[in-house]
């Protein structure tokens, strides 16, 4: 088979277009965890979710099918659960509980820093964590 120099120019222009197409079509942009949503099956009661990496208390975790995850609902929260968020201790999570059952429930989340209760920066960590209800 004999090419003429009008062929190579196609093979060549049609090699170009294949390279541009998987260039293009190659999202790197997005390179960050990918999570699967996955509902349990009729008739599950319970899932169990491993937790590990940096988190304050890793280990596995069982919860009720339809109850996962929220977000904590400063005016019902436990001292426990508080103390499960980022940069909340026993003392600060003490705080909270207390306030709310002196001054009654908080009307938003950064009340918690109106009332003095927690500091900005504290705030600042827990803010799309908690909610109120």
């Amino acid at each position: 088979m004999r090419l003429s120099a009008g062929t190579g120019w196609n093979l060549g222009l049609a090699a170009a277009a294949v390279a541009a197409l998987l260039v293009l079509g190659t999202n790197t942009e997005d390179a960050g965890i990918e999570i699967e949503r996955r509902d349990p099956a009729p008739g599950i009661d319970e899932l169990r979710v491993d937790v590990t990496g940096a988190v304050l208390r890793p280990g596995v975790v069982a919860v009720a099918a339809g109850e996962r995850p929220g977000l904590l609902d400063l005016n019902r929260a436990t001292a426990a659960q508080l103390e499960a968020l980022p940069g909340i201790g026993p003392v600060y999570a003490g705080a909270i509980v207390s306030a709310c059952e002196r001054d009654g429930p908080f009307p938003s989340t950064d009340n918690l820093v109106a009332r003095g209760v927690i500091p900005a920066r504290v705030y600042e960590a827990i803010r799309d964590l908690v909610a109120v209800r």
